[in-house]
């Protein structure tokens, strides 16, 4: 044990000595969002493939050696890397910064989520926090920027101007989505899991889950709840995500009539998260005009 101990604070001090900026971040949203703001200063990687779910996602002896290696690491928090958690709060302990990009949020505009988890002293919060354009641009994104500067001071002026640019490209997206949602505003979605809430509460849609854990299935009772709300509200459409059962919203949708589609919260294969969010928003653009 202390030989490892011994490994592990060499491998810092070996990282700290490095001149090019070494980021490591949880999910691709930020990958894609640090990559971008970083540019050709550093290099960034990623350590929970788009693929796979960062909910339930166990870290592996190699994750844990580039972890280490990393000059700073850049994860979400509020619950959402919970099997990554005692690594994280070692790596804390052992000196290495990780930022948790979703606590730069104020708490008054999280949205709270009931599991059977809660307690007392204790709220769960929505963690999906980067899908709403505004959120990056007024918080997440000048967080991550003050974060980096912190680390490579050298720097700070070249984050600043590269995060403005992508600032001004993500409000751009937020009117035009303000603009094809305006229609909506008071309108509901019924959707897979909860990580577009912060996105559709952001233009006044009401959102309704399928599936509130990870690992669960609704039963027959539930699937009704919702089959009864989709046919008494103004819902205008119905989406699966990539990381969920398809069944359950193929089912809801054969019911109702309503058009089907499907969101992809982490951007597989996608290459800026302009181009993750854009993605999503044609994918509800296909919906809206089955609605029509």
């Amino acid at each position: 044990m202390k030989k490892l101990s011994v490994f592990i604070a060499w491998i810092i001090i070996m990282a700290s000595l490095g001149f090019s900026l070494n980021v490591v971040t949880t999910i691709n949203p930020y990958y894609l969002i640090v990559k971008e703001i970083v540019g050709d200063k550093g290099n960034v990687e990623l350590l929970i493939p788009a693929g796979q779910n960062p909910h339930i996602y166990s870290p592996k002896m190699s994750d844990v050696k580039k972890l280490f290696k990393a000059d700073i690491v850049v994860a979400n928090g509020l619950g959402l890397e919970n099997f990554l958690l005692d690594t994280l709060k070692d790596l804390e302990k052992r000196g290495k910064p990780v930022v948790y990009a979703g606590e730069f949020v104020p708490m008054g505009m999280l949205i709270s989520i009931n599991t059977e988890h809660d307690t007392a002293d204790h709220t769960s919060v929505n963690p999906h926090v980067w899908l709403d354009p505004v959120l990056l641009s007024e918080y997440i994104v000048p967080g991550i920027v003050k974060a980096l500067s912190k680390i490579s001071p050298a720097n700070k002026e070249f984050f600043a101007e590269r995060a403005n640019l992508l600032i001004d490209d993500l409000m751009e997206f937020h009117r035009k989505v303000a603009d094809l949602l305006a229609p909506f505003s008071g309108k509901a979605v019924i959707v897979a899991h909860p990580s577009f809430e912060y996105f559709f509460n952001r233009y006044g849609i009401e959102e309704r889950t399928i599936f509130s854990g990870h690992g669960d299935e609704p039963s027959i009772s539930e699937l009704k709840v919702l089959i009864n709300f989709a046919r008494k509200n103004t819902v205008f459409g119905i989406f699966g995500e990539y990381q969920q059962n398809k069944k359950p919203v193929e089912i809801i949708a054969k019911s109702t009539g309503l058009p089907l589609s499907e969101l992809d919260p982490l951007g597989f294969d996608k290459g800026s998260i302009i181009e993750l969010l854009s993605w999503n928003l044609n994918q509800i653009e296909r919906v809206i005009h089955g609605a029509r």
